[in-house]
């Protein structure tokens, strides 16, 4: 899967069902190496959505199991709680959707502290599926701090419409590998 993004910064990113993972800048020539199971195309937002695991978001192939349902305001609420001990520290989390459609998706730990949170809007439909073109996701990094990222996609192509130069693009061979900022 390639992505190509314009802001903060001119960048294109390219990752594979086996975890690989680049993201080269434009600006100044330096591309990101990054591997693992996180960084599978198949964990991304738009397979999810591609591929219709919507109704779970791919929950129990990342160790969740579902705990319970229920609906509140014409909203259906899912719980589920993690298969075992998450190295990332995540106990539990919660799904909602509106009109069979995910609009907020949380994580929590064994306190049930809030760890990471995204909600889902300005669904368009792109072939036979709904995406959102609208993610805000909310990292609670400490007691008092957070740290908000908002992603508006525009011009979602697929297959045979998206551009070949963007479908064929390669990294330059001079590109200088850089190490990933892996501090949150």
């Amino acid at each position: 899967m390639i992505t190509k993004y314009k802001t903060p910064q001119k960048k294109a990113s390219i990752n594979n069902v086996n975890g690989e993972y680049k993201e080269y800048n434009f600006q100044n020539n330096q591309v990101t190496l990054l591997q693992g199971q996180d960084y599978s195309s198949k964990s991304s937002l738009f397979y999810i959505f591609f591929s219709g695991n919507i109704n779970d978001m791919g929950l129990p192939s990342n160790g969740f199991k579902l705990n319970r349902t229920r609906v509140e305001n014409k909203m259906v609420i899912s719980d589920w709680v993690s298969n075992g001990e998450m190295a990332n520290g995540i106990a539990k989390a919660e799904l909602v959707q509106e009109n069979y459609l995910p609009i907020f998706l949380a994580f929590y730990d064994v306190k049930n502290k809030p760890i990471h949170k995204t909600y889902y809007s300005n669904f368009q439909k792109i072939g036979q599926s709904r995406i959102p073109f609208r993610v805000t996701e909310i990292d609670f990094v400490g007691e008092k701090d957070s740290v908000i990222t908002k992603r508006v996609y525009t011009n979602l192509k697929l297959n045979g419409s998206v551009d070949p130069a963007l479908s064929g693009f390669q990294i330059p061979a001079g590109a200088k590998i850089v190490k990933p900022n892996t501090s949150k």
